[in-house]
């Protein structure tokens, strides 16, 4: 395969309903979440390192953060990135370099160039579409016979600090509003729901400081706080409330205020796969 990076046109363009953001602002706030969960998702994808990965697929891949994580812990022989966002995908390929390419596509219309996969991974991805298992079983459908396709999911936030529950309490809304669902963990964990063959499912915990978890809170805030849908669910005065709780947090580094991700692992393989989870 060329490891000539390129950015290709999408087979679903991007509807501008990207839930985040995909300005400067939301870019940066991944590279927050990128570094605040690197551990986690490092001890992840070295479990799944085999002896030799022809292809590794990095979905929604925002600016490339992690498709250069997954490309340096799998080194496989070609690795692609694929994000909706034609902004995000930009980046990516800027980051990436010529060590190997980013697609600007829809995740759940996979492009061509994804196909025979030996790892399709997933981070945060799930949460943000309506129709989860039928997305994982598109995946399933482009890995190799011995291929997998493995997920990282919000289990639950949870959190004692009044800002940050009602932060997530009003996100929750807003994606269930979308037809998502933030904590899709244990949907994702229903074998029941879940194509193909479960090789690995598990939780596991992080502890992320509350003033890390107020600055990415913040980003995505002021990303989505004038949305008609989040208007409906509280008012100004309560949203301004909120932004300056969340400030005020952030350059608290001392705050004694905890919160704790729990992420749902999940892997799966073809339905040719022995399950060991």
């Amino acid at each position: 395969m060329s490891r000539r990076p390129s950015v290709a046109t999408p087979t679903v363009g991007n509807d501008g309903s990207y839930t985040f953001g995909d300005s400067a602002r939301a870019a940066t706030r991944l590279g927050l979440l990128a570094e605040g969960f690197k551990e986690a998702t490092t001890g992840f994808l070295l479990r799944l390192r085999g002896e030799r990965q022809r292809l590794a697929v990095d979905l929604g891949c925002g600016p490339g953060f992690t498709t250069v994580l997954l490309d340096d812990l799998i080194a496989p022989e070609h690795v692609i990135g694929v994000d909706a966002s034609a902004a995000f995908a930009s980046q990516a390929a800027r980051r990436l370099g010529s060590r190997g390419e980013v697609v600007c596509a829809d995740v759940r219309d996979l492009p061509t160039e994804v196909q025979d996969a030996d790892l399709i991974f997933a981070r945060f991805l799930l949460t943000h579409l309506t129709e989860p298992a039928a997305a994982i079983e598109h995946w399933v459908s482009r890995i190799s016979p011995t291929g997998v396709v493995a997920v990282q999911e919000v289990e639950s936030i949870t959190t004692g600090e009044s800002t940050l529950r009602r932060y997530l309490e009003l996100q929750r809304l807003m994606l269930e509003a979308n037809g998502s669902s933030l904590d899709i963990g244990p949907v994702i964990a229903d074998a029941r729901r879940t194509p193909g063959a479960v090789l690995h499912n598990d939780v596991v915990h992080l502890t992320p400081s509350a003033s890390t978890a107020a600055r990415m809170f913040a980003m995505n805030f002021a990303e989505w706080r004038t949305r008609p849908t989040v208007a409906a669910l509280a008012s100004s005065i309560e949203l301004d409330e909120i932004e300056l709780g969340l400030r005020t947090l952030s350059a608290d580094e001392d705050s004694d205020a905890s919160i704790t991700w729990e992420l749902r692992e999940l892997v799966v393989g073809g339905r040719g796969s022995t399950a060991t989870a």
